[in-house]
């Protein structure tokens, strides 16, 4: 069985959320709640289509999984009600708060001073698909259903394996290439909203510079999903990941305030880059672990 069946299917499997966002869609704006409502119930229609796919693919055609007990560790799919599990999520949850510690202090301390303050949300949707729905069905698409696969081949070559958690490559350099290359297709899936600038009027150079940004940081953000999901074996865990950063958006390089203030935010953001690479793994890997 040759590796380019796997690949051919993870690119049809990435290209199938935008596919099943945007085919036959009503047009409008993707702020509206009609086209919100559209858009999450066909995303979550095709995660699940997908994941029963997949098992199909790869169960019974590539042959690169033995069982449905090994699709589901190499999917990162446990069970998020357990102890071990809840205490993966939260220490993610801990770790990119470490990450955002600048931007946090400053969101507290707008709270502190302005409670009133507008929320960045127009409707319940909003937050149903920011926070809930499309970090979930995306971590899905661009992880479960795209790293796996590539992994489960990975343990076909080698023969299989007694376990088929993501975990066995943790500090794997045979992975490399996947978790480099893999998060591309997570970045190029957000060039579809250039096309949705372009019927909003856009300049072209606005859209090149704004999507081409949007690439680069999502496909940074696919690679440390990548790292988590292999140092957890855990698809909750980049879900939270996932839904934390939609909420607290791309960090402000400057903030109001005196030169103390900008100082002290600025350490703050240096502080938590260098420690979020510190504890990273401490947070992420517990090894052999059940």
């Amino acid at each position: 069985m040759s590796i380019y069946s796997t690949v051919l299917y993870v690119l049809f499997v990435a290209i199938s959320y935008v596919i099943a966002i945007h085919l036959k869609a009503k047009p409008g704006d993707r702020n509206d709640p009609s086209i919100i409502q559209s858009r999450l119930i066909r995303v979550s229609i095709a995660s699940i289509i997908f994941i029963l796919l997949t098992k199909y693919v790869l169960i019974d055609l590539l042959h690169t999984i033995p069982n449905e007990i090994a699709l589901y560790q190499i999917f990162g799919l446990k069970n998020p009600f357990t102890q071990h599990c809840l205490c993966q999520v939260f220490n993610t949850l801990k770790l990119f708060m470490i990450l955002f510690m600048g931007p946090l202090s400053e969101l507290i301390l707008s709270f502190i001073y302005s409670p009133r303050c507008e929320s960045s949300y127009d409707s319940f949707y909003e937050v149903l698909r920011d926070l809930v729905i499309a970090p979930l069905t995306e971590e899905i698409f661009y992880t479960s259903l795209t790293t796996g696969p590539l992994l489960a081949y990975k343990l076909y070559q080698r023969g299989g394996s007694s376990t088929y958690e993501p975990t066995v490559f943790h500090n794997d350099n045979s992975i490399s290439l996947i978790l480099q290359l893999n998060p591309l297709l997570f970045g190029f899936a957000h060039l579809h909203h250039g096309y949705e600038m372009y019927h909003k009027g856009y300049r072209l150079a606005q859209i090149i510079g704004l999507c081409g940004f949007q690439c680069l940081y999502t496909t940074l953000f696919g690679y440390l999903t990548n790292l988590i999901f292999v140092n957890t074996g855990n698809i909750w865990c980049c879900f939270i990941a996932h839904s934390f950063c939609n909420f607290m958006g791309f960090p402000n390089i400057s903030v109001k305030g005196n030169i103390f203030h900008m100082v002290f935010y600025w350490f703050l953001l240096i502080l938590g880059v260098n420690s979020f690479g510190a504890l990273f793994d401490k947070l992420t890997f517990i090894e052999n672990a059940s």
